[in-house]
């Protein structure tokens, strides 16, 4: 009995299969027929290729030809892969900077069909052109045309002059009612720039009126632009600020190619994954034509200038940090000590020995303390330590500018990703700042300090071969009122200053200043490039940064580079040029000077001086300033020079 249920049960399953199959089978067969024919003899298209119809439909319930909308997805449509025009070949790799290189893919994307396709009759010889538009952009050097004709004429389409390829025809639309065709040729070939289209159709051996467009491809970068979101961000080490840019054609087009584009800042720093680190700068890649990148704030308030270049295109843009002013916060520390004298394993070596070998019991009193906090509408930072200088190291040794230690930068935070920042560098045991945001638009900082301090505002970009530049410890102002600018310096204990050339032997180094023992952090050193034959005549100035660009033996006094120098160069007129290596620095002598200046500026904002270009400044605009400044040493002057 159980026997027979199993053979009745396989049978049923048996039959139950294979009327599903032939039901299957004769759906196929209804659906291959309605794909070949319709009610009115007109010629379909298979739906494995360009659309489908409703499952299980009837053929006979399909709307008719003139009123069907175009519902094709364009990225159902590609080109036909024997056309060797329809696809370029393009580097993968990353690291190349080609602006001639195409954003793949270099076919633009087939245009989906104009959803109201005029449906009027034509008269013979007749054309449109429906697809690109007249003024259209389009992205890549193949795109897809389709144009509109009467039954039974024979079409000639050219670009720019040259015929079309009549085997570039994919697709074809007849029309019985109104007797037109639409057709649609694939992967016409296309140059940057304007491109004229032109459609012809001849009736009967009549040729009718040739339809002509124009519209654009867009092409390799011409024009590199960069901007901010925010114009102004405070100088706090955290905010952060987006810097974005766009690539163009020379048609003034959206370019989009994808290239990569190198960013530099004159203070903060650039966040995120660099596209190659092996590139001086911080590389982003344009992707279409936009580009985009995030700048945190350093803590030193000023105006901040960003670059933006790539291959021979560069842009220029200003952000400002300015002044955070933050809650106050103070910490210090105070030492007593009572014992003898060469027990103090507290102080440095040379310190720990007495030099009158006075080994008697003494009271000790040291203390160290650091501020800094807003007071009104400024912000104080003070650091005093009575024990020794602030920017003392652990050899004893002054520095200027209070570098970084090799020992501290090996010397790591486990278990933290905390970073130390210098607010307080001072040869002396004293750091004072006042400072603030000028409420003058665009007058950057008004600040008084006394400390380590540069000569930024005695060289302006204007001022490449007579600028002053040095680092000094002392008084330093600066204030705005109104246009007017003031910046007054002085800085006692000054030692001995030397300026130095020396040829290059096409090698990095080591290349030997006349000086040893020189001040840590007071050397400057530039790369100058100057006619053979017309030996002084400086035509190009380029100052190097220690540790990016070289390393100096402050004891030795040698400077050895990153990479070779070479001694000779062409310009572009092939001018031989000669290079020279320039240092200036200060060296540890018997005498002591005293440095002091003072500098004011006047800007105007007159309208014929902007048009005259003196408000041009390398890329920058900024405004057109009358200048006067005075350098002088003690005893003896130094320099006095008019900037306009």
């Amino acid at each position: 009995m159980k026997s027979n249920r199993r053979s009745l049960n396989r049978l049923h399953f048996f039959l139950q299969g294979g009327l599903h199959f032939l039901f299957a089978f004769a759906l196929a067969v209804t659906s291959v027929s309605a794909q070949e024919v319709d009610n009115t003899g007109e010629q379909m298209l298979a739906p494995t290729e360009f659309g489908s119809f409703d499952e299980f439909g009837d053929p006979a319930s399909s709307p008719t030809p003139e009123t069907v909308p175009n519902t094709i997805p364009p990225d159902t449509i590609e080109p036909i892969p024997d056309n060797p025009s329809a696809s370029e070949s393009v580097s993968d790799d990353p690291s190349t900077n080609d602006l001639d290189a195409p954003t793949t893919p270099a076919v633009s994307p087939t245009p989906q069909l104009p959803t109201n396709i005029p449906q009027t009759p034509l008269a013979p010889g007749e054309i449109r052109i429906l697809t690109p538009a007249n003024g259209a952009i389009a992205d890549g050097l193949a795109t897809a045309v389709v144009i509109q004709f009467t039954s039974g004429s024979q079409v000639e389409l050219s670009v720019n002059g040259e015929a079309v390829d009549p085997g570039l025809v994919g697709r074809t639309e007849t029309n019985t009612k109104t007797k037109t065709v639409t057709q649609t040729w694939y992967g016409v070939s296309l140059q940057e720039g304007e491109n004229t289209l032109t459609a012809k159709a001849t009736t009967n051996g009549v040729a009718g009126n040739p339809v002509t467009i124009k519209f654009e491809v867009r092409g390799k970068p011409t024009k590199i632009t960069l901007e901010t979101k925010e114009t102004r961000i405070p100088a706090d080490g955290r905010s952060t600020a987006t810097v974005m840019g766009q690539l163009f054609d020379k048609q003034g087009n959206l370019s989009n190619r994808n290239v990569i584009v190198t960013l530099n800042t004159s203070e903060g720093k650039f966040v995120g994954a660099d596209y190659d680190r092996d590139r001086p700068g911080f590389q982003v890649q344009a992707i279409n034509g936009k580009y985009q990148a995030t700048l945190r704030s350093s803590l030193t308030a000023k105006k901040v200038r960003l670059r933006a270049s790539t291959g021979k295109l560069e842009a220029f843009t200003q952000l400002s940090f300015e002044t955070d002013l933050r809650p106050p916060i103070a910490t210090g520390v105070v030492s007593f000590r009572l014992g003898a004298r060469g027990t103090d394993f507290y102080r440095s070596f040379e310190e720990f020995l007495p030099a009158d070998e006075d080994n008697g019991f003494e009271f000790d009193v040291r203390g160290a303390a650091f501020a800094t906090g807003r007071i009104g509408d400024w912000l104080f930072t003070g650091a005093v330590n009575t024990a020794r200088g602030l920017n003392d190291d652990g050899e004893g040794r002054q520095r200027l500018s209070g570098d970084i230690q090799f020992s501290e930068q090996d010397y790591p935070v486990y278990g933290d990703n905390s970073t130390s920042e210098r607010l307080a560098e001072s040869e002396d045991s004293l750091f004072l700042r006042f400072e603030r945001t000028s409420p003058v638009d665009n007058a950057g900082t008004d600040f008084f300090m006394w400390g380590d301090y540069d000569t930024e505002e005695f060289a302006l970009e204007s001022q490449q071969f007579s600028a002053l530049t040095r680092q000094l410890s002392g008084f330093k102002g600066n204030f705005n009122l109104g246009n007017f600018q003031i910046t007054a310096l002085y800085s006692n204990d000054v030692e001995g200053f030397q300026r130095d050339t020396i040829a290059p032997d096409g090698t990095s180094g080591f290349y030997f200043l006349s000086r040893r023992l020189v001040v840590p952090g007071s050397e400057n050193v530039f790369i100058e490039l100057e006619e053979l034959n017309r030996p002084g005549t400086v035509i190009a100035r380029e100052s190097l940064s220690r540790g990016t660009d070289y390393d100096i033996d402050y004891d030795r006094g040698t400077l050895l580079f990153r990479s070779p120098i070479l001694r000779t160069a062409l310009n572009n007129n092939g001018t031989p040029l000669v290079r020279r290596i320039v240092a200036t620095y200060q060296f540890e002598g018997e005498d002591n000077t005293s440095v002091y200046g003072g500098r004011v500026r006047y800007h105007s904002r007159e309208k014929w001086i902007e048009k005259a270009g003196l408000g041009q400044l390398t890329g920058w605009k900024t405004r057109t300033c009358a200048t006067l400044s005075y350098m002088a040493s003690m005893p003896g002057l130094l320099s006095a020079q008019t900037q306009g």
